[in-house]
């Protein structure tokens, strides 16, 4: 998931610190279901480019309205 959201597919996720524990990272809630889109779009063919395209244009939405 790092990967597409380098690319620009998905949000990035957030640094969260832990104290002790270290640090992690956490995603968006939405960040799921927009990466079973994105990986939908590749399955169909489409390539990165055109999918972030998509994305910018308002193609997906996190409600599902899109």
């Amino acid at each position: 998931m790092l990967r597409w959201a380098w690319a620009g597919l998905l949000p990035p996720p957030e640094r969260v610190v832990r104290g002790r524990r270290g640090n992690a990272s956490e995603w968006p809630e939405s960040t799921i279901a927009q990466a079973r889109w994105v990986f939908a779009q590749l399955e169909s063919g489409k390539t990165l480019d055109r999918i972030r395209a998509a994305l910018q244009a308002g193609d997906y939405s996190p409600d599902g309205e899109a």
